[in-house]
């Protein structure tokens, strides 16, 4: 299982009035297990105040053409994690970190010839300017085209950045900026929310649709949404679109009862695998497995609660659990028995979950 480990601030950057991207020192002991593929994230243990908290951030560096190891953090509206990145840290603090995981990124090969379309909205540019970085140096051939959604110019993440890539690799990398409420004259097409209309609007106008193009988007819910719809609706098939979550619609959020149809979610006796030791409780309908060995002091990984990340990722051994939410694991991953814990309840009388085979 993976565990954390205190990595010392070594740059803080402030990208915009409420964003700052922050990089880690990784001490040559820790090399190994801090290699990342462009678009992952990492999960930080943050103490703000009397409380521990916990929080995934994607990676905005690359790991072929930048020296550092950062991430990008955008001020949330009352959120703990954020604010205190933002107002409180300082160059020397140590963070508890986990190493990198994740699966929002590019097959990459020096061969390929291929068209990549990346949608981008707010702070959801972190994993995409990593993914855009790297397919630049890895792939030589390959074109991408970049549209991201911001509120106004102020509030455009990287933007310094994006303007040098753009610069540098004319012929290989174009970037449409969307702007919500743009402060100067912008051109209309490419002013307003991306809503499905807006994101047809914009592909339209820009011809970028091709039945080669990889697409990966990360925004928030409505954006991501909006392209999603779109793209169907010109027949993109849905094993070219992939998308990460990294915020969640509380609307969407689900209610377990012990008969929600399908299988009915019913008190169990779990036994809990973690670190090559057994644990054995009892997990109430109303509870998730993670929360449940939270409750009994166990020592789980989780990070987000709410089924974006993977952190509380274990391996079902025996029975069966309904998952109320899951944006991170894939088919095949589910298939090969790996399930959320914050987002599992059982179905059968006994369930055995072995956190070592996880991650």
């Amino acid at each position: 299982m993976a565990t954390f480990h205190n990595l010392t601030v070594s740059s803080i950057i402030k990208e915009t009035s409420e964003c700052v991207s922050i990089a880690f020192d990784i001490p040559e002991n820790l090399s190994k297990d801090f290699a990342y593929i462009q678009g992952q994230y990492i999960t930080l243990k943050l103490k703000v105040g009397d409380e521990e908290i916990r929080r995934c951030y994607s990676i905005c560096s690359s790991p072929v053409s930048d020296t550092d190891f950062r991430v990008a953090v955008k001020k949330v509206v009352n959120g703990k994690g954020s604010t205190w990145l933002n107002e409180q840290l300082k160059i020397g603090d140590s963070i508890g970190v986990l190493p990198p995981t994740g699966n929002f990124y590019p097959q990459l090969d020096a061969g390929n010839d291929k068209n990549y379309v990346l949608f981008a909205g707010g702070s959801g540019i972190t994993p995409i300017i990593s993914i855009l970085k790297t397919i630049i140096v890895v792939e030589p051939q390959s074109h991408t085209t970049l549209f991201y959604a911001n509120l106004d110019e102020d509030s455009v993440v990287f933007n310094k950045e994006l303007d040098l890539l753009e610069g540098e690799y004319t012929e290989r990398v174009k970037i449409y900026h969307v702007l919500d409420k743009p402060k100067n004259e912008f051109d209309k097409v490419f002013t307003g929310i991306m809503t499905a209309e807006k994101t047809t609007e914009i592909i339209n106008e820009t011809k970028i649709l091709d039945a080669d193009n990889e697409y990966f988007i990360c925004g928030p819910p409505g954006m991501k949404e909006g392209v999603v719809t779109s793209l169907k609706s010109r027949n993109v098939p849905d094993n070219k679109i992939n998308i990460e979550v990294f915020t969640i619609d509380e609307s969407q959020e689900e209610q377990v009862t012990e008969d929600d149809g399908g299988d009915s979610v019913i008190e169990a006796e779990a036994t809990i695998i973690l670190d090559g030791d057994e644990f054995n409780f009892t997990v109430l309908p109303e509870n998730s497995i993670l929360q449940t060995g939270l409750n009994e002091g166990l020592d789980v990984p989780f990070s987000c609660k709410g089924g974006m990340c993977m952190t509380c990722r274990a391996k079902l051994l025996e029975g069966s659990v309904k998952m109320t939410l899951n944006y991170a694991l894939t088919e095949v991953e589910i298939k090969q028995g790996y399930i959320l814990t914050c987002q599992s309840h059982p179905t059968t009388k006994k369930v055995v979950v072995d956190y070592d085979q996880g991650l």
